[in-house]
């Protein structure tokens, strides 16, 4: 029999193999589920209702398939409504389909970047920060 807290305390590639199938249904629940708001978010911010199905898509079933974390929650964000509307309003300047094509741009260049910082694991810049002001600056719950 398995130690039960050896298996909890995988993670990386080998949790990502053992776990595949239920990751897989996990995803397929996480985009039935933010489908509906993915939708209510494109239309709010300006955005054809089908670039709310790719959000729903990518959010639920491609970062399911290639996470490797057991601790990650992915989904819409209904604050972003503002910030996005504003930037296919800004950047477009009263042309509506070229602030939808140059807020997309911005996004894949952010997420370019991202990936860019996750592999030179730049994460670790935020041990030149002191705790207190890391707490600081994230939302608490308490």
């Amino acid at each position: 029999m398995a130690n039960p807290i050896h298996q909890a305390n995988r993670s990386g590639k080998e949790s990502a193999s053992a776990n595949r199938l239920s990751d897989l249904y996990a995803g397929f629940s996480v985009f039935l589920i933010a489908l509906p708001l993915c939708l209510g978010i494109a239309t709010a911010s300006g955005f054809p209702p089908m670039s709310g199905i790719i959000a729903a898509i990518v959010g639920g079933l491609l970062v399911s398939r290639i996470n490797g974390s057991q601790l990650t929650i992915t989904g819409p964000a209904a604050g972003l409504i503002v910030v996005i509307f504003n930037a296919v309003a800004s950047l477009g300047g009263g042309d509506h389909w070229a602030g939808y094509r140059y807020t997309l741009a911005a996004v894949v260049v952010a997420g370019l970047l991202q990936i860019v910082l996750g592999y030179f694991k730049a994460g670790r810049l935020a041990g030149f920060f002191r705790p207190r002001w890391r707490t600081a600056c994230l939302p608490r719950s308490d």
